[in-house]
């Protein structure tokens, strides 16, 4: 048997290859731990007596670091071109816009009942 002379398919990652995937990892890592905080820090919201106002910020506040968080390292937008990124938010621009044109023209506190709706449906039942 004859030794083969061809270099390995693959070679080991330089130094800093691999500093620079440990860093990665733990920016990574406290993302998560800053996340799991902010869920906490939610839930404690909730359970505490604050006023509707003051819980509907907060919570709303929280949930918008949240999402800036995830999609700026877990999407990759922070390693990404500025293009995609800029599609990435002429779509959620889009999307809210759509959001917020149909809660203002179906709101939630001003729905109308028939009346005579309970008494047909027991009519229909007998």
């Amino acid at each position: 048997m004859s030794e083969s002379t061809a270099k390995p398919a693959f070679s080991p990652p330089s130094q800093a290859i691999l500093e620079g995937e440990h860093k990665r990892y733990f920016t990574f890592f406290n993302v998560i731990l800053t996340l799991i905080g902010l869920t906490f820090l939610e839930l404690i919201i909730i359970i505490l007596p604050f006023h509707e106002y003051v819980l509907l910020t907060g919570l709303i506040a929280l949930s918008i670091i949240k999402f800036v968080l995830v999609i700026w390292y877990f999407m990759h937008l922070r390693w990404d071109q500025i293009f995609l990124t800029a599609l990435f938010m002429l779509g959620l621009i889009l999307a809210s816009g759509t959001v917020a044109a149909l809660l203002l023209l179906f709101p939630a506190g001003e729905s109308v009942t028939n009346p005579a709706a309970p008494a047909a449906a027991m009519q229909a039942g007998n």
